[in-house]
Parts: C-alpha cells; sequence; structure tokens
C-alpha cells in the first residue's frame, strides 16, 4: 500500500478503522517519533500515548540493526513508499516478552513530498509459539524416525511408505525396489499405478475400500505385477503412521509366489 493522500487519516473512513482495528496502528514523523497511536497499539505495548511520545518507532525494529541499517531501511522506505513485513521480539511495559509483526508506509501531502510514517503491528506470540511447538515435534519424530528408517530399510520384507491422498512413494527399502525389479533411488515420487505394480484397477480399489472402511488392511491375499510385467502374489498390509509429521501409509508385501504356485499345482492334479 502507499499512501499518497494525507488527507485520508483526516477521514472518518481511516478514523474508524484506527480506533477500532486489531492490529496496533501508530502514525510518527519522518525522524520516527509518535504522533498518535490506537487504542490496540497502547493494549499491546502497555505504554500510553503519553509514554510513547517520549520514544521512537525505532525501539520496534531489532536490537541488533546498527546506524547504518536504519539508514538504509530508512531511504528505501522513502524511495518505495513501504517497507517488507518483518518480526521481532518485542518487551511490553510490564516486561512481557512478546514477538510482534511490523509493516509501515509513508504518508506523502498532495504535493508528493514525504510527511509522516504510519505502520502496524500485530502480536504473533502465539503463532511463534506453535511453530516452535511444532519445530520441537518435527525434530522428535525426525530423531524418533532415523532409528525406525534403519530397522524399515533393513527390513527383510518388502516395505514402502506412501502419501494417503496421492499414493506417491515416500520412502521404500531395498527388497520392496528387489521385489518389483527396479531401482530404488527411481521409485520415490512415483505410484503405483504409474509403476504397473497394481494388478488391476478392481483391485486396487478393493484394497483401499477396505482401508478407508477400517482404517487398514492385514494379511490380504493378491496379485501385483512388477516394473517388468511379471506377475507375483504378496500378503498385503498397510497401516496409517506419522511420517515426517504428516500421516502416511506403511505398506508390506510379504512375497507368497512359491506357496500360491505349490496351491496351483496341486489343484492341477
Amino acid at each position: 500500500m502507499n499512501t499518497s493522500d494525507s488527507n485520508l487519516f483526516n477521514s472518518e473512513f481511516f478514523r474508524q478503522i484506527f480506533e477500532t482495528s486489531r492490529d496496533g496502528i501508530a502514525v510518527t514523523n519522518l525522524d520516527g517519533s509518535f504522533l498518535e497511536t490506537n487504542p490496540a497499539f497502547q493494549t499491546l505495548t502497555g505504554y500510553s500515548l503519553e509514554d510513547l511520545k517520549k520514544d521512537s518507532f525505532w525501539s520496534l525494529f531489532p536490537l541488533n540493526w546498527d546506524s547504518s541499517q536504519r539508514k538504509v531501511f530508512h531511504e528505501n522506505l522513502l524511495s518505495i513508499g513501504y517497507s517488507q513485513e518483518f518480526e521481532k521480539e518485542y518487551i511490553r511495559k510490564d516486561g512481557k516478552n512478546i514477538s510482534i509483526s511490523i509493516r509501515i508506509y509513508l504518508i506523502r501531502d498532495e504535493s508528493k513530498n514525504p510527511t509522516a510514517f504510519w505502520g502496524t503491528i500485530r502480536d504473533i506470540s502465539e503463532r511463534k509459539h506453535n511453530e516452535e511447538v511444532h519445530k520441537q515435534l518435527y525434530e522428535e519424530i525426525k530423531e524418533g524416525w532415523e532409528a525406525l528408517r534403519r530397522i524399515f530399510v533393513l527390513n527383510p520384507f518388502p516395505m514402502f511408505i506412501s502419501e494417503i491422498d496421492t499414493g506417491k512413494l515416500l520412502e521404500v527399502n531395498r527388497k520392496f525396489a528387489e521385489q518389483i525389479e527396479h531401482e530404488p533411488d527411481e521409485l520415490i515420487g512415483k505410484t503405483m499405478t504409474e509403476l504397473g505394480v497394481w494388478f488391476s484397477d478392481q483391485v486396487k480399489e478393493a484394497i483401499f475400500g477396505v482401508i478407508r472402511r477400517d482404517g487398514f488392511v492385514d494379511s490380504i491375499e493378491m496379485p501385483f505385477r512388477t516394473t517388468t510385467g511379471n506377475e507375483f502374489w504378496g500378503l498385503f498390509s498397510a497401516q496409517p503412521i506419522e511420517y515426517m509429521g504428516k500421516t502416511a501409509l506403511l505398506s508390506i508385501t510379504v512375497p507368497m509366489t512359491d506357496r500360491i504356485k505349490e496351491e496351483r499345482e496341486n489343484k492341477d492334479y
């Protein structure tokens, strides 16, 4: 947003937004001294307008910014007319540390001359807290997955992990790659349908119908094809798991080709 009419700030429309906005709004002169702040700004910082007038809008900027960085920011703001949103930690009057996001705009008069700045600040403490919790949870899941991955990779049974929605393969072990006669590194990102591993669409839909109904499948005898077209039978099991912070499908295809052949041969006699 680039404000070019300073009369806007004296309009009833702006005053209504200014007074009722849930975000803090402040108007400063060109050197950053506070001229006016809305109730939300004062509530967020804990300071009255009288207190703020003794300070500068620069107090909201990152502490590690030196004078040269502030100068560059100030010059860019005058040139472009607005700033990109940035975040920082802010200490309220009561000593409480909060996370805020800040965005600043330039105010020009009718002759297009810069006259003041106005800016918004938003309390993003809850969002930052949620991001930190999610990051910590992800790291815990990642650590747990690294331990499980060693078991997954070395498991003697063919196993793969896929996205539930798209069916794209996320992880495969060596035994699964050997089972479908394909290079392991070339499988990631592909689907069983693309690879031609499902024996038929009917078989695939029947399996996923059971998963949608029961939440899992356990040791279902079913036919598959390798990527080279060879048919094989397997005991197919699948169960939703948490994978890297998301829900995915862990599947196992235990080979049973020899037993099926033997049963068919016995039927022929």
